[in-house]
């Protein structure tokens, strides 16, 4: 590989990089604020956690579909759609004048929040399999990054709890979106080749093969139309069979027994996860007074622990440890 090529992918995960990180800055600077703006349109303590959840669903809902158009339409188009879609989620939150209104804003940035998923497949086009695991830590880190200074900034941003001002970090969130948006219209190259009019979403993660020179000069003939559709595609099915998402793929994915518990511990630990986060947060409020500044603070502590835990910690207990061992203690705990 060359250092052009090792220069222009640095770059390109730095780019992403920043993407991510002030797209989830926006994200977590909403975290402590839910749970109050709710409140303000009269919701019960089962409302705040319907709102907490919705997020999730929608993203649960609509991010195979936004995979599969990414797969046609291209990586980039995407990630700049959700964007500017969280943006106007944002805003459209910051002026809903009624509790319904505002559900409809948190489940219009539930729609539009595909980024990470986005983003994990770009990263998956342009890195070969043995460094896979390095480009999704780059997701990770963002993640953990944004969500420790996020909630700490809306806290800051909403003021005091006697007169809070909920509308000011909603407008800072949006900005933020569209500061990630930026990023990525400016500088970020899509990640899927394109040819006779659409992108190809058979090529194979590392022709193994293939040397170095040879899979250079077969990307040059895919960019310049020297390959045909029917030449890359027919080559490539026969490695990897078609990758696109339908159902018969989700059928052949979930087969597998233990990936089926595997999704049920992920589900049930998510809903347990959402579920604490929304009543932790009216139950401080009550029994504590505290106002979005302190539970923005909080929120903080748990995404530096997050991030330290998931950053550093995993990564070398899993090297003493069994997964499965490690997996169940985490549950437990």
């Amino acid at each position: 590989m060359t250092q052009s090529t090792d220069n222009s992918r640095s770059r390109i995960f730095l780019l992403l990089f920043l993407s991510v990180f002030v797209d989830l800055i926006g994200f977590g600077i909403i975290a402590p604020l839910l749970p109050f703006i709710a409140e303000q349109f009269g919701a019960s303590p089962l409302g705040v956690a319907l709102l907490f959840a919705l997020y999730s669903l929608m993203q649960l809902v609509f991010t195979p579909f936004w995979g599969y158009l990414s797969d046609r339409v291209g990586r980039r188009p995407i990630l700049l759609l959700s964007y500017v879609g969280s943006a106007v989620a944002y805003l459209f939150f910051a002026i809903a004048p009624t509790l319904g209104l505002v559900f409809a804003a948190r489940g219009l940035a539930g729609v539009m929040g595909s980024s990470i998923s986005v983003t994990k497949a770009y990263i998956a086009d342009i890195t070969p399999l043995h460094e896979r695991a390095k480009g999704m830590g780059i997701i990770g880190a963002a993640f953990g990054c944004g969500f420790m200074i996020g909630p700490a900034l809306g806290g800051l941003l909403a003021g005091s709890a006697e007169n809070p001002n909920f509308q000011r970090p909603l407008f800072v969130a949006a900005g933020l979106s569209l500061a990630a948006f930026a990023f990525a219209a400016v500088a970020l190259p899509e990640s899927l080749p394109k040819i006779t009019g659409r992108y190809i979403t058979e090529m194979p993660p590392e022709p193994l093969e293939e040397s170095e020179s040879e899979r250079a000069k077969r990307g040059q003939e895919i960019r310049t139309g020297k390959r045909t559709d029917k030449q890359t595609n027919d080559r490539t099915s026969k490695r990897t069979g078609d990758r696109r998402f339908n159902v018969a793929t989700l059928i052949q994915v979930l087969k597998p027994i233990q990936i089926r518990h595997l999704i049920s511990i992920l589900v049930l630990f998510s809903m347990a996860t959402v579920g604490v986060q929304s009543i932790l947060v009216l139950w401080c409020e009550r029994q504590f007074q505290w106002g979005p500044r302190p539970l923005g603070f909080m929120f903080m502590f748990y995404g530096i622990i997050a991030a330290i835990i998931q950053g550093g910690l995993t990564g070398k207990l899993t090297q003493k440890f069994r997964e499965n061992k490690l997996l169940t203690t985490g549950v437990a705990i």
